[in-house]
């Protein structure tokens, strides 16, 4: 079966409604996942990356070292902006 990620039509950002799709779960599921949105302008979206890294780990598939570190810099990204919000 083809890796989903390598198909043509899933673009590298996407606002939380394909984001949640993509992982097929609802909208209001997927904003309870935790998964670490990026901000530009105005927009709101998740990097597919970062969707198949969260699925690989709470799978229990093996991370590359590329992949650990932006785990760990995407927790502590949502750490620190949790803490900021008071």
């Amino acid at each position: 079966m083809a890796d989903p990620a390598s198909f043509p039509d899933w673009p590298r950002l996407m606002a939380v409604e394909l984001a949640a799709s993509y992982l097929g779960v609802s909208a209001s599921t997927f904003r309870t996942l935790g998964i670490v949105p990026l901000n530009i302008g105005k927009r709101v979206l998740w990097d597919r990356i970062s969707l198949d890294i969260y699925v690989n780990r709470i799978s229990g598939q093996p991370l590359s070292d590329h992949d650990t570190e932006r785990a760990a810099a995407e927790q502590e990204r949502a750490f620190l902006a949790k803490f900021s919000r008071g």
